[in-house]
């Protein structure tokens, strides 16, 4: 603002700064703050139109003195401030209801979610579902979260939960048993509960809630749609075992990929890549509710158990349970046609497919697989996932998020790491021993020279 009041144009932050008081004035340049390319442009526009950009701040002078006068930004706090405060409902007021069936809270849920806060996981169309198969198969049972303001009023918070049996112990958490990459309420947006009104209304929902052994809330994000996690708040959160990672693009995605990975590392896909084009035409192919996602699906599911079989590894794709469950998401049974489905063709054959889900301008890669055989060489995967950056970048997405787990894959993305947090609570004598072990797991964690010696002192692992 010094040089600004001194006559001379400047380059400044969007989305942070002084960036909103300067709207409708050309007095100077935005930029996004890490992005060196839009950085540079904006500098070379101050160079070249120097003389009209100090007319420009000349003839605003008086609307300037204006927007940044002190006495107006006080008066506008002030402002703010009296209206939070006389507005501000008491959340240990509020109306908490629990419900064991879905359906009927559809349109309410739609309208919170349209304009509100909140993860992919915790979308109707995904709930719905998970509910639907968990309670044919009684898995789970439905625990629905209904906070409102005041009887008859809309919706500020649905908590999407469920009891269900772990280790022979009753245990209330999220709609997730190891499918749901992230928890948080769907929240009415601009719903700022501080610290202490969160665990206030946090004490109403619990004394709702019917008898259990154990809460146990995992993979809870620390925010969901730029919105706080109230339920961090509520209890004693530590950071899960496993973090999520997600990689931010935009278009042309060659260009900025050289800056996000390194261009060595592009340069060595797109040599693998030529390994692919010489068996065949190379395709990327996207599927959503057409009729090609069910086979997309298929061959999905084929490659993803023979490769886990393979490596003796466990999978929730080989539990006939969730394998419902995504295709349930995938067709749209028992609510709308919800996940999109990527692929890599070579010659015609689908050598690489993926799961995902998109949500708030990313996509989320939940479930990818590849093909055993000719194109091994060529990294599939990899290749896959590269491509699904460049469609995502070109349709507009700002993130292609890798979800929970660190599989050494997304090292070659330099994807960006991010905690994710659990917390857990007794409720019962039963509940005591499952928690204790937790807690052993999370002291271990912090102290990984102990956590080695017990593992081989014990001859297995210690998570």
């Amino acid at each position: 603002t010094e040089a600004l009041f001194a006559g001379v144009p400047i380059l400044y932050s969007r989305q942070t700064g002084i960036d909103g008081y300067l709207d409708g004035l050309e007095v100077g340049v935005g930029v996004d703050p890490n992005d060196i390319a839009e950085i540079g442009r904006g500098l070379v526009a101050l160079a070249r139109e120097n003389g009209r950009y100090r007319t420009a701040i000349a003839e605003a002078g008086s609307e300037l003195h204006r927007r940044f006068d002190p006495e107006r930004q006080i008066a506008l706090y002030q402002s703010e401030i009296k209206a939070a405060v006389v507005a501000r409902p008491n959340p240990g007021h509020w109306s908490v209801s629990v419900h064991a069936d879905w359906r009927p809270l559809e349109a309410e849920w739609r309208a919170l979610e349209a304009d509100g806060a909140l993860t992919a996981f915790q979308r109707y169309d995904w709930a719905a579902a998970w509910y639907a198969v968990t309670s044919r198969h009684g898995r789970a049972e439905p625990l629905i979260v209904v906070i409102r303001p005041a009887l008859g009023e809309p919706p500020a918070m649905i908590l999407p939960l469920a009891r269900y049996m772990a280790h022979g112990v009753s245990t209330i958490g999220f709609a997730d048993m190891r499918v749901s990459d992230y928890a948080a309420p769907v929240m009415r947006r601009g719903l700022d509960l501080s610290p202490a009104e969160a665990r206030l209304l946090w004490r109403r929902v619990k004394a709702a809630l019917p008898a259990a052994d154990l809460l146990h809330f995992s993979k809870l994000v620390p925010d969901a749609g730029g919105q706080a996690n109230p339920l961090l708040s509520a209890g004693k959160p530590v950071a899960h075992v496993f973090s999520t990672h997600s990689v931010p693009i935009k278009a042309p995605w060659r260009e900025h990929a050289g800056q996000r990975m390194g261009n060595r590392n592009v340069k060595d896909l797109l040599r693998l890549k030529r390994k692919l084009e010489a068996l065949g035409p190379v395709r990327f192919v996207v599927n959503h509710g057409s009729r090609e996602t069910s086979a997309h699906f298929e061959t999905l599911v084929a490659q993803r158990t023979a490769r886990f079989s393979a490596l003796d590894r466990n999978d929730a794709m080989a539990d006939p349970v969730w394998q419902e469950l995504y295709r349930g998401v995938v067709e749209g049974t028992d609510a709308r046609p919800y996940a999109t489905l990527i692929g890599l063709e070579v010659g015609g054959e689908l050598i690489a497919a993926g799961y995902g889900l998109e949500h708030d301008g990313s996509y989320l890669l939940l479930v990818p697989s590849f093909a055993y055989g000719r194109c091994d060489k060529a990294s599939p995967g990899l290749q896959l996932v590269f491509a699904a950056m460049e469609w995502g970048a070109e349709k507009g997405l700002a993130t292609f998020d890798l979800t929970v787990g660190d599989e050494p894959y997304k090292r070659s993305f330099q994807a960006q790491s991010r905690p994710v947090y659990e917390w857990m609570e007794p409720l019962s004598a039963r509940g005591i021993a499952p928690w204790l072990t937790w807690k052993t797991k999370v002291w271990l964690r912090r102290h990984p020279g102990l956590r080695a010696r017990l593992k081989r002192l014990m001859g297995r692992t210690a998570d």
